[in-house]
């Protein structure tokens, strides 16, 4: 329940930076303000709750949000078909978790050309390659997955007393750890 709750607070400071980022104010100065998102699939829980979350975020903000997803995980056309429409529909802001670095590079620059802020969510896009296709990303939300990778074998080391060597130390691990 705890990662719950703070990927929802992540993803609420994601739609209100989104809302900075259009020049509003929070309360009555979102008003009207329409935020797209387009993230992972949906048959993956952790996007249900990212959804979620979103969809709260700007109801308190008194926004608007058009979360959509496609209905298979890695389906990279789906993900370039709906950045593509929101490119042409008149979003305020759009929120992108691309399924890899380069995988939307062409829509968000379709977006940015047309002055709309693209706040990049979670996979980090490959700066160069969208600067050569004409793009930006106005803000990035997300966490840094090797200093991620660094604490964990830390705490693990600092839990064992060791580094674990061998599948001997699983359950021990898995107890102290509570797993």
């Amino acid at each position: 329940m705890h990662s719950r709750r703070m990927l929802v607070a992540a993803v609420g400071v994601t739609v209100a930076g989104a809302l900075s980022l259009t020049g509003c104010a929070s309360g009555s100065g979102t008003d009207g303000v329409k935020i797209g998102a387009v993230i992972h699939g949906l048959d993956n829980p952790f996007f249900v709750t990212m959804q979620q979350g979103m969809t709260d975020a700007a109801a308190e903000y008194g926004a608007s949000v058009d979360v959509q997803a496609p209905s298979g995980n890695n389906d990279v056309k789906a993900q370039e078909a709906m950045l593509a429409a929101m490119a042409k529909d008149g979003y305020d802001c759009v929120i992108v978790d691309p399924f890899s670095a380069d995988a939307l590079n062409g829509g968000i620059a379709a977006l940015t050309t047309e002055g709309t802020p693209v706040v990049n969510l979670d996979t980090p896009v490959d700066a160069a390659g969208l600067a050569a296709a004409g793009g930006k990303i106005t803000a990035f939300i997300g966490s840094d997955n090797a200093a991620a990778g660094q604490m964990a074998g830390t705490a693990l080391t600092d839990t064992l007393g060791t580094a674990p060597r061998s599948e001997e130390h699983t359950s021990e691990l898995q107890s102290r750890l509570h797993l």
